[in-house]
């Protein structure tokens, strides 16, 4: 790595956590609360076992509180999609997570413990495959 880019990848790193927080939003309902992630200006993906009920609160970086309702579930894959009123937020990036190495580094952003969009940063270890016949992402993240 040249000294230019040994020197800038903190300044990177900033900026991606920056983005990371804005996009990912607080969801609370009756069943206790986790984080989700803006996928378009009006649709929010969180897990299933977070939005359990047909209305749950999202909370944003800016600390917006909005309802959201349920329109997707899927139990199984533990994945929920949450319509909200549209943001004008940049969401996340969709990818081919085929392109995805072994040794790659990925970041999460959270709300361990009520520490409020708390980042971590891990390694990939590999790509088990899934009980569905798909495959996962195994990585060394910790929130």
């Amino acid at each position: 790595m040249s000294d230019l880019l040994a020197a800038d990848a903190p300044a990177h790193l900033a900026w991606i956590a920056d983005r990371l927080r804005e996009m990912t939003v607080e969801v609370s309902g009756p069943g206790g609360g986790g984080a989700g992630v803006l996928w378009a200006p009006d649709l929010i993906v969180t897990n299933a076992h977070v939005a359990r009920a047909p209305r749950v609160r999202v909370g944003f970086a800016d600390d917006r509180q909005v309802e959201a309702s349920l329109i997707a579930s899927d139990r199984r894959a533990d994945l929920a999609l949450l319509r909200v009123p549209p943001v004008e937020i940049t969401p996340a990036a969709s990818t081919d997570s085929d392109t995805l190495r072994v040794g790659a580094l990925v970041v999460a952003v959270g709300h361990p413990l009520g520490l409020r969009r708390t980042l971590t940063a891990g390694v990939v270890h590999g790509f088990p495959p899934s009980r569905s016949g798909g495959r996962w992402i195994q990585a060394d993240l910790r929130l």
